[in-house]
Parts: C-alpha cells; sequence; structure tokens
C-alpha cells in the first residue's frame, strides 16, 4: 500500500470529535467501491502542465461522463486543449483497451473523424499536449485513493481545505516518495515514458458527503526525467522533457446514477493514417 501522510478537517455536521484512523481509511479505501455502487458520474475537470524554469506548456478543461465498473469506460469533452497560441476543442472515447480522439482541430490524412491511440502517432503541437496524457484521467488518480494507509496527523484538521457544498468531510494526503510505493510510475504509458522521477510529492485533497462518495478531487506535484534513474534505460534522452514539470488537477463529481452509455464508432470511421498532427 502506498505510504503517506494524511491531515482531516471533519465537516460541519461531524461536531468536534476527529474521525478514528480505521473510519479514515474505510472512507478513502472505499472510494471506487462506492462510485462502482452509484454505477455513473459527470466529472467536471480542469489540469495543467508547466515548467519550473522554462519549456512547453499545456492545460485542459471539459467533462467526462463516466461508467465505473471493474474495467470503467468514459466519453470526454474536451471544451479547451490549450498550448501556446492555440486553443482547441477535442473527444476521448475509452472503453476497455481502446482509447479514441477526433478533433477538428486535427489534421488526419485519410479524413476520417477517428484516431485510435493504440494505431496511429498523435501529435498535439508537442507530446505535453495530449489530453490522453494521464492528468486529466479521473480513474489514474481514483486508484491511489484506494490504496491510501492513513498514519502520523490523522487527526488534525487542516483547516485549510474551500468548502463544497454537499461534501462536509475533508482530507489532504501526501505520497512521500521515500515510502517507495508513490508515483512514478503513474500508471499512464504516456506519463511513465516521459517522466521517471518525483520532484515535489504528489499531494492530494478530497472531499466526501456524508454518504462516502467522493464529491470532488484536487492533485498537484512535479516530475522530471533523470538520467541517474533511467541509467542503461536512457537509450533516447532527447524524447524528455527537460527539468522539473509541474502538474496540477481538479475533478468535480455530480449527476451520480444517471444513464451513461458509451458507444465506439464503426471501423469504418477510425483513421488508418500512421500519424496525425495538429492543424497549423
Amino acid at each position: 500500500m502506498i505510504g503517506l501522510v494524511l491531515a482531516l478537517k471533519l465537516g460541519a455536521f461531524s461536531g468536534l470529535f476527529a474521525e478514528s484512523k480505521d473510519a479514515t481509511r474505510a472512507t478513502l479505501t472505499q472510494t471506487s467501491a462506492r462510485l462502482a455502487k452509484a454505477g455513473t458520474a459527470r466529472v467536471a475537470f480542469t489540469g495543467g502542465l508547466k515548467p519550473q524554469v522554462a519549456g512547453l506548456t499545456a492545460s485542459w478543461s471539459g467533462t467526462t461522463l463516466i461508467s465505473f465498473s471493474a474495467d470503467p469506460s468514459w466519453e470526454s469533452t474536451y471544451a479547451k486543449v490549450e498550448v501556446p497560441g492555440k486553443s482547441v476543442p477535442a473527444k476521448v472515447l475509452h472503453k476497455g483497451s481502446q482509447t479514441l480522439v477526433s478533433s477538428p482541430a486535427l489534421a488526419v490524412p485519410d479524413g476520417r473523424a477517428w484516431v485510435d491511440t493504440r494505431e496511429t502517432a498523435l501529435l498535439w503541437q508537442h507530446a505535453l499536449a495530449d489530453p490522453t496524457l494521464g492528468i486529466t484521467d479521473f480513474t489514474m488518480w481514483e486508484k491511489i485513493l484506494d490504496t491510501v494507509t492513513p498514519v502520523g496527523a490523522a487527526e488534525t484538521k487542516t483547516g485549510g481545505l474551500p468548502d463544497v457544498k454537499g461534501a462536509g468531510h475533508e482530507y489532504q494526503v501526501v505520497c512521500f516518495q521515500t515510502a517507495g510505493s508513490c508515483p512514478p510510475p503513474f500508471g499512464s504509458d504516456k506519463l511513465d515514458y516521459l517522466f521517471n522521477s518525483v520532484g515535489h510529492q504528489l499531494e492530494l485533497s478530497a472531499w466526501y458527503d456524508d454518504d462516502g462518495l467522493l464529491r470532488r478531487l484536487d492533485v498537484e506535484g512535479s516530475m522530471l526525467w533523470d538520467t541517474r534513474v533511467a541509467g542503461a534505460d536512457n537509450t533516447v534522452p532527447n524524447s524528455h522533457p527537460d527539468g522539473e514539470y509541474y502538474y496540477n488537477a481538479s475533478f468535480t463529481l455530480d449527476n451520480f446514477g444517471s444513464p451513461v452509455t458509451v458507444t465506439m464508432p464503426a471501423d469504418n470511421q477510425i483513421s488508418q493514417s500512421r500519424g496525425v498532427t495538429l492543424r497549423h
């Protein structure tokens, strides 16, 4: 299990008594189980990447309709995939092992509407702009909460989190690399290829309602490519970003239980092109 230090702020209806470590553990480690019981949710998200000093930047915002299960499926509508000098919309469909992307801003040689990220090299001006990188993938961060072990400051009131309507149970979790099981790896092939080391440790802030349903999740931290960590695997050093990069993302969940059906397009709508780029 991931080694974490946890700080807790109880909502107004919880009175003056701090939750026990067992109660805290039960809330955090049952995040996925309770979402699976709810069945579905709408997840509004924002996210961003920026360098510590200088370099490429990217940010995203939009909404995901997600069906929770042992193998979640979702449809994400990106209002903005933003890189320097350009902001474009996009859609992402995920079901099983397949992730498809569509955007009017993509130059697809065979003119088909959808691109299969397993089969086609897709360049969103630069690698960090890719909406399927993982920063705005709610399921990637959700899995981390399921392995939380509250220790240390488990009964300390934080007092520093903003209020979220209907979600009075607030938690702050810090994942220290010395625990030996914090990301990276993140569980995203693309992120884990670009970054292999942590700079600023992962911090999570989570808000739950009285039924134990996660209503908001914020994450932040930093990562970098460290050639010393890479060792013999440092075969293509120029394909990794230079320096330390800070990431952040925020997810707000609602509309639990509303119908969500993810329908993948027919094969004749999926590009057979080997490479796709962003239009100039």
